[in-house]
């Protein structure tokens, strides 16, 4: 809503705002990031590899390789975490799950990642 030539959030979207990022952070699948455990496994990691494995930088966060969705066998999982630097996580990671697969290329000119449509079969009728 547009009031004195300036956008006010009406009272009903500041509520759906509100439940949106209560079930984002506080979530499910994001109750993990709260604990000890995690916070040490994190440090760990980025001691282990400080640079960020797309592009060098230096990381500042600790991407899951394989979405976890709630199984902490895999949120805690070691060899399931990779350090990377804020700018690669949130462009190419986001979009490789938003689409559910990895857009890089190998030195054959094929993708690499199993998951790219390519690679699905095509029934013909």
């Amino acid at each position: 809503m547009i009031r004195n030539g300036k956008y006010v959030r009406s009272a009903e979207r500041k509520v759906k705002e509100k439940e949106y990022d209560r079930k984002r952070f506080y979530g499910r699948n994001h109750r993990f990031y709260r604990r000890a455990a995690w916070k040490r496994l994190r440090r760990q990691q980025l001691l282990r590899e400080p640079a960020c494995y797309r592009c060098g930088v230096f990381a500042t966060i600790v991407h899951h390789k394989k979405p976890h969705k709630g199984n902490p066998n895999l949120f805690f999982a070691s060899d399931n975490l990779a350090s990377i630097c804020e700018h690669c996580h949130n462009s190419i990671e986001n979009e490789e799950e938003r689409l559910g697969y990895s857009k890089e290329f190998g030195v054959d000119g094929m993708p690499v990642d199993p998951r790219h449509p390519i690679y699905k079969q095509r029934t013909y009728i």
